[in-house]
């Protein structure tokens, strides 16, 4: 009887794969940590930018940051693409 009470024992564990999921989840939520992170850079980047383009002191500096702050909102778009069809698809 107590090797039919251990053989159930080793099917439960078995059949539990919560550990592997907790480990699965960890690294998706640590993936979409460093994607926002990014994406939140990306905004006060722009942020800064435009910021110098409205207060620079002259044509130069304004205009290079505008430059830069268009190129911080590309990198955002480009990043967001696949994301904003799949919000779109939804709403």
């Amino acid at each position: 009887m107590s090797k039919e009470k251990d053989n159930t024992q080793d099917v439960r564990s078995i059949g539990d794969n919560s550990f592997a999921h907790e480990g699965r989840y960890e690294g998706m939520l640590e993936q979409a940590v460093k994607f926002l992170d990014r994406l939140s850079n990306y905004v006060r980047f722009a942020e800064h930018e435009i910021s110098r383009a409205i207060n620079g002191k002259n044509a130069v500096v304004r205009a290079v940051s505008v430059r830069d702050a268009d190129s911080y909102i590309k990198k955002l778009v480009r990043e967001t693409d696949s994301w904003h069809a799949v919000i779109e698809t939804m709403k």
